[in-house]
């Protein structure tokens, strides 16, 4: 009994995937009460109504790295659940869970392409999680005082999903390399690098691929631009 413990790849990742697992329903209690509070407190104590949306945003932000946690750790990540998802919708429901966030920020975010309705045969929570980590990305890094924007551009039978922000493009040089493992586990900073919460870049990127898309860095007049792409149904 005495013996070291060994723990090879796979088991670790097995632990890993069992530990964000456990994380899930207790931050999922928390940040449901803590939104019972706020709408409970919004007439009563402005003071104490910030507080708990402040901490409702920090458990958002917590949710979504475990999300990232248990996306990088699973050991099946090429399989999913498929149902046929319409772009946009989700789009609006992950913008409007970040009104706070942005408000706390001095941020605005703007959205187009949201009207129409383009179905794609996906897994929705991959989806969600991809673009979580596309419009945090650009809330972590544009100025106070800007906008974000974020929209849906169908091209053919390619959807887009895209955040854009006045915050440093990452450099063209590092494009490629941006979201890999190496880049976010460097033990210094590599200049205009836009590292995100929770390995959002490499996440976004896992989750779009296991979903045969793709994230592309890029810049547009100046402006950083994140873009996620799918095929349509």
């Amino acid at each position: 009994m005495d013996d070291d413990i060994s723990v090879d790849d796979a088991t670790l990742r097995r632990m890993c995937h069992l530990f964000s697992h456990d994380l899930r329903n207790p931050l999922a209690a928390i940040v449901t009460n803590l939104e019972f509070a706020k709408r409970m407190l919004d007439d009563v104590d402005e003071d104490l109504a910030e507080a708990v949306t402040d901490s409702v945003i920090a458990c958002e932000v917590l949710r979504r790295i475990v999300a990232n946690f248990d996306l990088i750790s699973s050991t099946e990540a090429e399989k999913a659940s498929l149902h046929e998802v319409v772009v946009q919708d989700l789009v609006r429901d992950v913008v409007n869970k970040c009104i706070d966030q942005a408000s706390q920020a001095e941020l605005t975010i703007e959205t187009a392409g949201l009207d129409e309705r383009t179905p794609i045969r996906i897994d929705r929570t991959r989806l969600q999680l991809a673009v979580e980590n596309v419009v945090a990305n650009s809330l972590q890094h544009a100025p106070p005082g800007t906008k974000i924007d974020v929209a849906v551009t169908i091209d053919g039978k390619n959807v887009l999903v895209s955040a854009e922000d006045d915050g440093k493009p990452v450099g063209e040089d590092i494009r490629e390399t941006a979201s890999t493992p190496e880049m976010h586990t460097m033990s210094s900073r590599q200049p205009g690098m836009r590292y995100s919460r929770g390995l959002g870049l490499l996440t976004a990127r896992l989750a779009a691929q296991s979903q045969g898309g793709k994230l592309t860095l890029t810049e547009r007049d100046g402006r950083n631009r994140l873009v996620l792409t799918f095929t349509s149904m």
